[in-house]
C-alpha cells in the first residue's frame, strides 16, 4: 500500500515513514507547501496529514483531493482534540482523524481498513481479459468457458497478472502487491506459486502464458492468445 505524507514538519515524517516500514507501508513524504501540486502523488492508496495545529490555510489542500475520497483514504494526525471545535470543516475533510498519543500500527490497520471498506462499496465483480475471465465474487476464474480450479494466493495471483498483461514482473514486485510483505523480504514463495499457477493455466490453454525472465521475473504473454 502506497501512502503519500503532508506536513511541514518532514523531519517527524521521516519518524513516521521509518516506522510504517514495519506494517508493510510504501511512504512517500511532501511537504505542505509542495501540496499544491498534488498531481505527482495521486496513485497513492492513502493521503495522511500530519498538521500538528490545523489552520484555515490548509483546507483547499483537503477540498482537492475531496473528489479522490471514493478511491483512496485521506486521513489526519494532529496534536489536538481542540483543532477539530475551532475548524468545524475538519471532520468532513478526512475519513479518518488521528489525536496523540499515536499508534502507528493502529494508524496503519485503520487506514487498510478504511481502503478496503472504499475499495468495497465500488469493487467490480467480473472482469474479462481477452479468453480469461475473473469472477471477483465468487473468485472464480475461467479460460474461454472452462473452469480454472484456483487456490485463493493462485487466483490473487493471476489477477495482478492480467492486471500488468505484457509487463515484466519482478519477484519483489509480485511478493509486495500480493502478499503484501515488504519486498525487501525474499522466499520461493513466488517460484512455488507461479509454478503452480502456470501449469493450471496451460492445462486449459494448452500454452505458456507466464513467461519466466531469466534473473527477472516474469512476465503474462497475452500476445500468443
Amino acid at each position: 500500500m502506497d501512502i503519500t505524507i503532508v506536513t511541514s514538519n518532514l523531519q517527524y515524517a521521516k519518524f513516521i515513514q521509518k516506522a510504517f516500514v514495519y506494517e508493510n507501508l510504501r511512504v512517500k513524504i511532501i511537504s505542505i507547501e509542495a501540496a499544491k501540486n498534488l498531481s505527482s502523488s495521486l496513485g497513492s492508496d492513502a493521503f495522511l496529514f500530519y498538521l500538528s495545529d490545523p489552520r484555515e490555510e490548509y483546507k483547499p489542500f483537503c477540498d482537492f483531493l475531496n473528489p479522490l475520497r471514493d478511491k483512496c483514504v485521506v486521513a489526519l494526525m494532529t496534536d489536538s482534540y481542540i483543532a477539530k471545535m475551532k475548524h468545524p470543516w475538519i471532520t468532513d475533510s478526512f475519513d479518518i482523524i488521528f489525536y496523540k498519543p499515536f499508534s502507528f500500527l493502529n494508524i496503519a490497520l485503520n487506514i487498510k481498513q478504511k481502503l478496503s471498506e472504499i475499495r468495497s462499496s465500488y469493487e467490480i465483480k467480473e472482469l474479462k481479459f481477452d479468453d480469461v475471465t475473473l469472477n471477483f465474487s465468487r473468485r472464480e476464474a475461467f479460460f474461454k468457458d472452462k473452469r480454472i480450479f484456483l487456490r485463493n494466493k493462485e487466483f490473487s495471483l493471476l489477477q495482478y497478472f492480467l492486471m500488468n498483461k505484457n509487463k515484466v514482473l519482478t519477484r519483489p514486485d509480485i511478493l509486495s502487491n500480493v502478499w503484501d510483505y515488504n519486498a525487501n523480504i525474499l522466499t520461493n514463495t513466488v517460484d512455488v506459486h507461479v509454478s503452480r499457477l502456470r501449469r493450471k493455466l496451460k492445462t486449459c490453454a494448452s500454452m505458456d502464458l507466464i513467461k519466466t525472465v531469466p534473473c527477472v521475473g516474469y512476465i503474462y504473454d497475452s500476445s500468443q492468445i
